[in-house]
């Protein structure tokens, strides 16, 4: 065959039916599919395709080479596995096989040949995995470890095609696009696989194998992980072709700020749309000056971690630069964006509750918010919110039946099709949250800080361009609430006093909104709508069209229950405690146990306790200490 090769200190495509002497050094991934030309397998196509197209990113960048053999032979296994030798770092089996062999369309490769030349590539350590990806190849795995392979994936029993590929897909775009070790990916693996099966074990009518007389124990999973060196499940087998920490053309912050200033001035952003006119106009406008406007028209939640990427001050420096500190900030903007994002909705959730809108909630969400609530404080830390963030939009659809509701974020009820599998925000999400939990866990591999310095800052970006509408909403602090009314009015007005928090840089400043009704006392308040300017010297307004959203007491203002501290000073809730009592963290300084707080019966906050208990009681239907 004829092999298609971008070779990166070329510049161009090389096409050969040989190997140049420069791609002898890389290392090779050797994927075989045996789909037979007399009982093809409906999937196996679909698996050949979609676990190539998720590759082929990476391979365009020159750090390795795919072997795809769509219709595999005895001869052309065996040509592959002498001509690339010790060059295979992957080799994946997918057909028909059993525990003795691989069933080739009509002719059957012995297994134990193919663990021995399998041995032979693993002899200078380059062979990570094997993957045998058909019925009941468990059988085969005593011989593959004894010739030297560090680690395989096989069978128990029979496999359904569908299972198979959905198992094959899921492995391989967790080691491609999330960067998961062999272990990781291979138990997220699992639940698709096995979703996709009818019935707990493969019976179903197209099996990549002969049925056997057996099935596994109980006990006993139908893919198996077998290893002989622990360490190697640990890693992760997609080369990254950068052995050592070496210089690179990626700058930090480019990606990042140019996907942000255009999404936010696409979604009409006046401080934005002010800077990207000037530039259209010919003018140079800094990117400095960019970067400024951009932290500071988004909700503090999300700029406050942003701002130390794009422009760091202080104790801040080094985020910019490429390093794990950079990597460890990326996780942190998009754990504090999910976190807030989950904040909105699970208060519109009890709002709509609350008004009478909604009667009850299903059971499978009511599970889903307790197994959020009852997190621990490190657990939270690197949480997955995906799943909740899909089960309260899915309540919450207006299209639902006997639902009269709208989202108080009007763009939520796009969040749906961004959530779908195949998504950039969604593969964003995936890639961050694990990148997240591996940050948290110090287990970032020294020689690829560079590659995912650049791989986050692009699915950051993808990630927060979706959320760009956000500058639209603006997040207040009430910090208190003043009855005004004289004798020759008929009704009273509500004087809110607000801080805005709504910037990263610079002082926030109390303002005054005049209601005529008045919203939850010492609570941190999302606001869309317009507002009248009365007095600008004495910063006052009327907000009559405004609509406010209680996101109280998921993000309290310190400040508002405590005297001498900053004006902004958000913290979220963190944990519930054996004791009855509940812990906070810092918005801005997560992690940070001098900035914690506990929140207690009886304390200065009290009323975040009680709101708390009634959350309890109201939403996931537990009785509360005080009853």
């Amino acid at each position: 065959p004829h092999y298609f090769f971008i070779i990166p200190q070329w510049g161009q495509i090389a096409t050969a039916p040989f190997l140049h002497p420069y791609l002898k050094l890389m290392e090779v991934l050797f994927f075989a599919f045996a789909n037979s030309q007399s009982s093809p397998l409906p999937n196996l196509s679909r698996e050949d395709d979609t676990v190539y197209s998720m590759l082929v990113n990476r391979y365009l960048k020159g750090h390795f080479i795919i072997h795809r053999d769509s219709f595999t032979s005895i001869e052309k296994i065996n040509k592959h596995l002498g001509q690339y030798n010790n060059q295979i770092s992957i080799f994946h089996y997918s057909g028909h096989a059993d525990g003795e062999g691989l069933h080739l369309d009509d002719e059957k490769a012995n297994a134990l040949g193919v663990a021995l030349q399998l041995g032979a590539c693993a002899k200078d350590g380059n062979l990570k995995i094997v993957v045998l990806n058909g019925c009941s190849t468990g059988p085969q795995v005593k011989d593959l470890l004894e010739a030297g392979v560090p680690v395989v994936i096989a069978t128990s029993a029979p496999v359904g095609d569908a299972s198979a590929t959905e198992f094959s897909i899921r492995f391989y775009r967790n080691l491609s696009e999330k960067r998961m070790t062999i272990e990781d990916a291979f138990e997220d693996a699992l639940g698709p696989a096995l979703t996709a099966s009818k019935s707990p074990f493969s019976r179903e009518k197209i099996a990549r194998g002969q049925l056997k007389p057996f099935l596994p124990t109980e006990e006993e999973s139908l893919w198996g992980l077998f290893y002989s060196d622990p360490e190697m499940v640990n890693t992760n087998p997609i080369p990254t072709g950068r052995k050592t920490v070496q210089a690179t053309d990626f700058e930090p912050n480019e990606i990042l700020t140019a996907s942000l200033f255009e999404a936010l001035y696409q979604a009409k952003n006046r401080e934005i749309r002010n800077l990207y006119e000037d530039e259209e106009a010919g003018e140079y406008v800094e990117i400095g000056d960019k970067q400024t406007k951009i932290v500071n028209v988004l909700p503090f939640p999300i700029s406050t971690h942003l701002q130390k990427l794009l422009c760091p001050i202080g104790d801040d420096s080094g985020y910019d630069k490429v390093s794990v500190a950079r990597i460890h900030q990326i996780g942190t903007v998009f754990q504090s964006s999910v976190t807030f994002i989950y904040i909105i909705l699970i208060s519109q959730v009890w709002e709509e509750l609350m008004n009478g809108r909604i009667s009850q909630l299903p059971d499978t969400l009511v599970q889903l918010l307790k197994t959020n609530f009852s997190l621990s404080e490190n657990d939270r830390a690197s949480y997955n919110y995906l799943d909740n963030f899909r089960g309260i939009l899915d309540f919450l659809n207006p299209q639902s039946e006997e639902k009269d509701l709208s989202f108080f974020v009007d763009e939520f009820k796009e969040l749906s099709v961004l959530l779908e599998a195949d998504h950039p925000f969604s593969k964003a999400c995936e890639y961050l949250a694990y990148l997240r939990k591996k940050s948290l866990a110090k287990q970032i591999d020294e020689q690829d800080i560079y590659e995912l310095c650049e791989e986050s800052e692009q699915k950051l970006a993808d990630f927060l361009k979706e959320l760009a509408y956000l500058h639209r909403y603006t997040l207040t602090s009430v910090q208190n609430i003043d009855i005004q009314k004289y004798r020759h009015q008929k009704e009273a007005t509500f004087n809110h006093v607000l801080v805005k928090l709504m910037r990263a840089f610079g002082k926030s400043e109390q303002l005054f909104y005049m209601l005529p009704d008045f919203l939850d006392n010492r609570g941190v308040a999302l606001i869309k709508g317009k507002v009248k300017v009365v007095n600008p010297k004495k910063r006052e307004f009327i907000a009559n069209e405004l609509k406010f959203l209680n996101l109280s007491p998921f993000i309290i203002d310190r400040n508002a229950f405590e005297e001498n501290t900053d004006l902004t000073n958000l913290l979220y809730f963190q944990a519930a405690k054996s004791d009855n009592s509940y812990l906070y963290q810092s918005v801005k300084r997560p992690g940070s146990k001098l900035d914690e707080i506990v929140v207690e019966k009886g304390s200065v906050f009290s009323a975040v306790h009680d709101q708390l208990e009634k959350y309890k009681e109201n939403i996931l239907q537990e009785p509360s200490a005080a009853n």
